[in-house]
């Protein structure tokens, strides 16, 4: 393969139609069912900023979310990400221009920067959740079409490293090795999807060893209140390589990234999608994104 990409959900799932379809070779090591699934038909960009202030024009607004910082051209990214949803299948409507509103499932209203039209009522009989499942398929089968290769039901376990670079990644099903690739991009999502673990002592990625950045308060006691965990994640450069120098829990990288290793989606280090109301803006640019490096480096 040219690009072996760990998880499935909406940010591998970009990546690997991205890379498809510019003639890339990339397989998804997919551990089962991501948190796509849980998706309810919308598709946030920034919907408040630093200040938790509203935020009606989230193009002008991005560069207080440290996963925006790095693209190379948000406003095109943006549109081309609204593509990739049209070239699936999907009727979209909105603009990265304006965010509009959307009524949530507890009757509150949200900005919102897409949102799925004709969305079938049920894709199965005694399926009620509807858009996200819909959302999953049509990803899915727009990536196999492309001629992606998805390895659902199988976990990656770990990522050998030689020499600054990884050589290989090994599966539960396929075992130490397995599958070899010339890049690699770790888009395993947070904890929910099992891309961060944590134990009393630290929090830590499973499969590299990848450098996170944390802290000492995970928590907060206000329930209401910024959840200290949910900006953790991967430490990346510009470029969105991962460093590996040794599990820091301060978070602090003072060595060089892994040459073939990115990251994309809810892993980036410092971004929290319930304070910022951006999760899919982030999973979906940041994969593209991360995309246009490879092949542009390819390309060299």
């Amino acid at each position: 393969f040219d690009v072996i990409i760990i998880g499935g959900g909406l940010s591998g799932l970009t990546c690997g139609i991205s890379l498809c379809s510019r003639g890339l070779g990339a397989a998804i090591v997919s551990a089962g069912q991501s948190s796509l699934y849980f998706n309810t038909g919308s598709f946030d960009l920034l919907g408040w900023d630093a200040s938790g202030a509203p935020v009606t024009e989230p193009l002008k607004a991005l560069g207080d979310v440290p996963a925006y910082r790095f693209l190379s051209d948000a406003p095109q990214l943006a549109a081309r990400a609204k593509k990739l949803l049209e070239d699936a299948g999907m009727a979209v409507e909105g603009s990265a221009e304006t965010n509009s509103y959307r009524v949530t499932p507890l009757g509150v209203l949200r900005p919102c920067w897409l949102m799925l039209r004709n969305v079938p009522e049920a894709v199965l009989p005694w399926d009620k959740t509807g858009p996200g499942l819909y959302l999953q398929q049509a990803l899915v089968r727009r990536f196999r079409s492309l001629g992606g290769l998805l390895l659902n039901g199988d976990e990656a376990c770990g990522g050998k490293i030689e020499n600054g670079r990884v050589t290989g990644v090994s599966t539960e099903k396929l075992g130490p090795g397995a599958i070899e690739a010339k890049y690699y991009v770790l888009a395993s999502g947070s904890f929910m999807n099992r891309g961060l673990a944590a134990t009393a002592e630290e929090v830590f990625e499973p499969v590299f060893g990848a450098d996170v950045v944390s802290g000492p308060e995970r928590t907060s006691p206000d329930v209401f209140d910024r959840q200290p965990y949910m900006g953790f994640g991967v430490a990346f450069d510009p470029s969105f390589r991962v460093f590996k120098t040794g599990r820091r829990p301060s978070g602090n990288s003072d060595g060089s990234a892994v040459g073939n290793l990115f990251a994309c989606g809810q892993i980036l280090s410092g971004n929290d999608p319930v304070r910022f109301g951006n999760a899919e803006g982030v999973q979906m640019l940041s994969a593209l994104q991360v995309a246009d490096n490879i092949i542009e480096e390819i390309s060299l």
